[in-house]
């Protein structure tokens, strides 16, 4: 914090002083405020009060940085409290200070005009209640209990799921909404009692109508619970406001930023230009220069754990891509579909992703929508957690028909039967009302495809489909892959950690390795003439029967060392350290993807690896 930041503190500390003096003198002339200030708590618990509703107002004087900035975003650095950092920095290098004050007066107003709003109905339907009693009181409690008995942030969840762009005042609007039924049985308690007084009868007696009655006789003199109700009312509402951030609601701030920038994407969002050609088929998919990056705690940096990913897929075509576990595989899948949680995730400005002519990356969350799931669809690597246990498959597999075709329930619950029927699952009318738990874990990943393929998909994105089965069920998930691709015309992305998966059906692979291509080229070609170390470790490591007895100790070839991590690649090739080939080079400067030829068009195998150009080397050091 500068001087200005602490100066603009003491000032809200004298600001508290003086209206808690203020507030002193106008009632020292009453009964109730003398009562009140004889207490030893009061005084100093109303200047806590004001003056946090007072730094809270003057946040932008007060907070020496924005609530979103991140002050070391190179090192994102977790500084200590400090006279600089008053509560220190976060793990993503952004001041708690600066974050709490902003925070505090988002909270207060959400809070206090959602207070506002639930004051005033249930204060309203309350004093109707309990004024007018007969058949109206029985009609508006019933319609409270109904209220209180539903869970309150199931529903604001519910409603917010449904709600495409939310905007501030329709949230506190909806806060206000769910809050007042408690309010309004205290309001009717109080009423019940008063409705009998005299001067209730002399109101009426002067011909005052029931609206005027009750909103200038009674309730007025119901002010005090209804003060006592918004009081304890507002922490409720700020607890719950957190609450819902924390489980993924944005809060004002969020709110403004986000719509801002989806606005903004929209306006950049078009069809991006295909190159003119004649004769040459257009990629369906093309991902060019992708990085996706995740900001990770504890101030240790960085991930990259996609840096620069670029490939194409064809219309039809089956394109592998392997690596170990940590190389960025399925990032890169996620980063298609714009599944990368954010934050921590993000996708960097520059990196490009081309969907039949448009560019993913700026269509809007309603164009998106469309596409996943329809023209793009997913099959997640593990089906027993992708598959939720409170609905049947059928419900699962027929929701993606519902939202995306209109079909009705009765006619997505044929598509479903259909669909299991298509991927192989015996007795489908049954199987269909059958809960994930009652199913085998090939049944599941047979399920999980049936789901990916009920809309007709162009683009089949499968991350590791075979994970946890064992080799038979492995060969009957690829052989329906096979099966279905050639039935429907599909493209398919096959992402897996073994070549071994990839040899008989990919028509190409590229080879991942910590966050980067560092090969790709048709199928035959890389396994006939691999370039790359990694891909020849991995290789090397698949069991083969036609392989040589000429293996150390009979043990399949492993690769020494492990992936490193994403915030701590290494400087030069990233392979190097690994690498039974490196040289000053590998370690000093890195790679571009370097053409291989080999007799093909140009491109169609490439390899980011020095040994290219100096072939010689291609010997093992001792």
């Amino acid at each position: 914090m500068n001087l200005w930041n602490w100066l603009a503190l003491g000032g809200a500390a004298v600001m508290a002083l003086t209206i808690v003096a203020e507030i002193r003198r106008h009632t020292r002339t009453s009964v109730a405020g003398r009562r009140f200030f004889r207490h030893p708590t009061a005084a100093p618990g109303l200047f806590v009060l004001a003056f946090f509703v007072t730094v809270a107002l003057a946040a932008p004087l007060v907070a020496p940085y924005r609530p979103y900035q991140q002050i070391d975003i190179d090192r994102l650095a977790d500084h200590a409290p400090s006279t600089r950092f008053l509560l220190g920095t976060d793990p993503y290098s952004r001041d708690v200070w600066s974050r709490l004050v902003y925070g505090a007066r988002i909270s207060l107003g959400i809070g206090a005009l959602a207070m506002v709003v639930a004051v005033t109905i249930g204060a309203a339907v309350g004093a109707v209640a309990g004024y007018l009693r007969r058949w109206v009181d029985p009609a508006l409690m019933r319609l409270v209990d109904i209220g209180l008995a539903m869970p309150r942030m199931f529903a604001m969840l519910v409603v917010v799921a449904l709600w495409e762009h939310l905007t501030v005042p329709v949230f506190v609007l909806l806060i206000g909404l769910t809050g007042w039924f408690a309010t309004s049985r205290l309001v009717r308690a109080e009423v019940l009692s008063l409705r009998e007084r005299e001067f209730v009868s002399a109101a009426r007696a002067l011909g005052a109508g029931t609206g005027r009655v009750i909103f200038r006789h009674v309730l007025p003199n119901a002010a005090a619970p209804i003060i006592v109700s918004a009081a304890l009312g507002i922490g409720n509402v700020m607890l719950l406001e957190a609450g819902l951030s924390f489980l993924g609601v944005p809060r004002a701030g969020d709110l403004a930023r986000r719509d801002g920038a989806e606005r903004g994407g929209g306006r950049a969002a078009g069809r991006a230009r295909s190159p003119q050609g004649g004769g040459v088929t257009e990629p369906l998919l093309r991902v060019r220069d992708l990085q996706t990056y995740f900001v990770t705690e504890h101030g240790s940096g960085t991930a990259r754990a996609v840096d620069g990913v670029s490939f194409e897929v064809q219309p039809g075509e089956t394109l592998g891509i392997v690596g170990e576990s940590g190389c960025g595989k399925t990032v890169t899948s996620l980063s298609i579909l714009r599944l990368i949680p954010e934050p921590p995730g993000h996708i960097r400005p520059g990196s490009f992703i081309e969907f039949e002519g448009r560019n993913l990356l700026t269509l809007k969350p309603r164009e998106l929508r469309a596409i996943r799931g329809n023209q793009i669809a997913m099959i997640f690597q593990e089906p027993m957690t992708s598959l939720n246990p409170v609905f049947t498959v059928g419900d699962q597999i027929a929701e993606a028909a519902i939202v995306h075709q209109r079909l009705s329930r009765r006619a997505a619950r044929t598509r479903a039967i259909e669909m299991l029927r298509l991927v192989g699952i015996p007795d489908p009318e049954e199987r269909v009302d059958h809960y994930p738990h009652q199913m085998s874990g090939g049944m599941r990943q047979r399920v999980m495809i049936a789901m990916a393929l009920v809309c007709h998909p162009k683009l089949l994105i499968a991350d590791e489909p075979t994970t946890a089965l064992d080799v038979t069920i492995q060969a009957q998930i690829l052989e329906l892959l096979d099966r279905l691709q050639a039935e429907l015309g599909m493209a398919v992305m096959l992402i897996t950690h073994d070549l071994g998966v990839v040899a008989g059906s990919a028509d190409r692979v590229v080879v991942m390795y910590a966050g980067q291509v560092v090969e790709q080229a048709p199928t035959p070609a890389l396994f006939a003439r691999p370039l790359h170390p990694y891909t020849e470790g991995l290789l090397a490591s698949v069991p083969r029967l036609d392989a040589p007895p000429a293996r150390e100790h009979g043990r399949l070839h492993g690769i020494p060392g492990q992936v490193p991590a994403a915030t701590a690649w290494p400087d030069g090739c990233r392979f190097h350290p690994r690498c039974p080939y490196a040289w000053d080079r590998c370690r000093a400067e890195a790679p571009p993807l370097l053409d291989a030829g080999g007799g093909g068009d140009p491109g169609t195998h490439t390899v980011r690896c020095w040994l290219l150009t100096d072939p010689r080397r291609r010997t093992p050091h001792s």
